[in-house]
């Protein structure tokens, strides 16, 4: 039966999503900023060459302070953050395993990085924003949204295992796209109590599913694990749970206090401004991703904490999933919104008959979507978890206890837990 109570169901246009490409902007992200941001682009244009000669450091700090109300249109906001999030985040690593990591983030870069991602409502750190939606461009811009013709922008290492990491997770977003007016469309369908429609839409979020689970395993093909181990990873952690920044990241002259200062650390002797903790770039961040979750009813609860944690300091129990959801930007949180207030789908399916087309429909969607989480779990397995054992075995060291993923989470437990929720959300015979 139709839901009366719900919500209207949202306009994708209403929220930047294209009914083709779904996240990936049409056309596709700015290539270069204006030319009164040439220093920056400079900076990005040489970034592999500073970073072998050990010079990076030494160019962001002489970079002029640039004034940011000088930016136009959303698509220059969007460039200008990516650019920094680059020069930021190999300024902090510089080669990983073989410069020591440096919290101070100049001026030059803090105080323009903090502003761009205040204007756009994001964190100023790397993330999925940063290194993917806004990191692509098409070989052919007449040719195909897909892998043949979808390439990078830029990457911190120059290898092309780094490209292939970021590749896949458009590819992903390429062929599910049609899943997010699919599930708008079972909504529609919904308010006129049609059950095949909301079959038939469901029909489609199913297929595209089965296509990222196919793209996700193409990961392998061209991003070797050892490489993404020693020199990629890294680039995409942010300052939270991070041990080799344990005060977070120090934005200098950026006194702004907010939830995400560590005010617990003063600052370095002389200088100005705020220790700020972050998540970093995390498929957890993926906008299609939470879209599925959120159209297809999977509830996502506050993981349990340890019993060592101390009451008194330890942070409210949040479930990681919707921890990344802070580091989406406010028109696709919007959207995740309006698309949980309108008619559930879930919902409604769990009324009809489990016979019924629509009900088999959503149940074949949410194996799916399990099945993805399977696969997930398998990569970050061969990785992440695998390729930190054999460090630890080649260095003596004791096999670690737990991983922390790029988001900060402790990541097996997360990554189980929300598998788990993806199946809680199938709908059982009664």
């Amino acid at each position: 039966m139709p839901q009366t109570m719900a919500g209207p169901v949202p306009r994708l246009a209403d929220y930047g999503i294209d009914e083709a490409t779904g996240f990936l902007s049409n056309p596709p992200p700015l290539r270069r900023l204006p030319a009164y941001f040439e220093p920056w682009e400079q900076v990005l244009d040489d970034l592999h060459q500073l970073l072998v000669a050990g010079a990076l450091r030494t160019r962001v700090r002489k970079l002029p302070m640039m004034d940011t109300s000088r930016l136009g249109p959303k698509p220059e906001w969007h460039r200008a953050f990516m650019v920094l999030s680059f020069i930021a985040h190999s300024h902090i690593i510089g080669i990983p395993k073989v410069d020591t990591v440096e919290p101070i983030i100049p001026e030059v870069i803090a105080r323009p990085w903090f502003a761009i991602a205040k204007k756009l409502e994001l964190k100023p750190v790397i993330s999925y924003a940063a290194v993917e939606l806004a990191n692509w461009f098409l070989l052919d811009p007449e040719g195909p949204l897909d892998l043949s013709n979808i390439a990078i922008q830029h990457t911190f290492s120059g290898v092309f295992d780094e490209a292939w990491f970021y590749l896949i997770p458009l590819g992903m977003e390429a062929v599910g796209a049609p899943s997010i007016k699919a599930m708008v469309d079972a909504q529609e369908a919904i308010l006129r109590d049609d059950e095949s429609a909301v079959a038939a839409a469901l029909h489609i979020v199913t297929d595209c599913i089965d296509k990222m689970c196919v793209m996700l395993k193409r990961m392998y093909e061209k991003n070797d694990p050892h490489i993404f181990w020693s020199r990629i990873r890294n680039y995409s952690g942010g300052s939270k749970n991070n041990a080799n920044l344990p005060n977070g990241l120090f934005f200098e002259g950026v006194t702004e206090i907010d939830a995400d200062v560590n005010q617990c650390v003063p600052p370095p002797k002389g200088l100005v401004g705020t220790w700020r903790c972050y998540a970093g770039a995390s498929a957890g961040q993926s906008p299609l991703i939470h879209s599925l979750d959120v159209g297809l009813g999977v509830h996502h609860a506050s993981m349990p904490q340890k019993s060592s944690d101390s009451p008194a300091t330890k942070a409210p129990a949040v479930n990681p999933m919707l921890e990344m959801r802070e580091y989406l930007s406010a028109e696709q949180r919007a959207f995740f919104k309006a698309l949980g207030e309108a008619p559930s789908i879930r919902e409604y399916v769990s009324s009809l008959s489990s016979t019924s087309a629509a009900q088999i429909e959503f149940n074949n969607a949410i194996r799916a979507l399990k099945s993805f989480r399977d696969i997930h779990i398998q990569i970050t397995t061969v990785y992440i978890i695998l390729q930190q054992k054999k460090e630890a075995a080649s260095t003596g060291a004791m096999s670690p206890k737990g991983t922390v993923g790029t988001g900060g989470t402790d990541l097996v437990p997360f990554l189980r837990q929300t598998r788990q929720e993806t199946i809680d959300a199938l709908v059982k015979s009664t």
